[in-house]
């Protein structure tokens, strides 16, 4: 998964989709990839995560205003309204828990609508807005 999604390089062979070679970059715009452990900024919220993702990996041309409702669509998909503005946290100063952390991850990467979501060594199946 990790030579799909462009994390690691190939030693040796070759990685083809659908018959050809694999073009990473092209790959990684179409595509979202869920590590099984993730890094946040634990002193900002769900919701400012989300919104910060938004505005950052949406398209240029996208209005702002659709990216901010493209948010709040990705934190009601996944379970974290009740969330939305607690501090993330860490294993010191608390906050959201391991399950709501997880669903963070995706939320981070289903953002941009991505074709093909790969998630590593993950979870239970989520119905998510890609």
């Amino acid at each position: 998964m990790k030579l799909l999604a462009g994390r690691r390089q190939p030693t040796g062979g070759a990685v083809l989709v659908n018959g050809a070679a694999l073009d990473t970059a092209s790959f990684k715009r179409a595509s979202g990839f869920v590590a099984q452990t993730t890094v946040f900024l634990d002193t900002l919220t769900v919701r400012e995560t989300i919104v910060t993702t938004a505005l950052l990996r949406l398209d240029r041309s996208v209005p702002v205003a659709q990216k901010l409702a493209r948010a709040e669509e990705v934190i009601r998909g996944i379970g974290l309204l009740k969330v939305a503005d607690s501090r993330i946290g860490n294993d010191v100063a608390g906050g959201i828990s391991g399950g709501e952390r997880r669903r963070l991850s995706i939320g981070v990467e289903v953002v941009h609508r991505p074709r093909l979501l790969l998630l590593g060594k993950c979870v239970s199946a989520l119905a998510l807005l890609c």
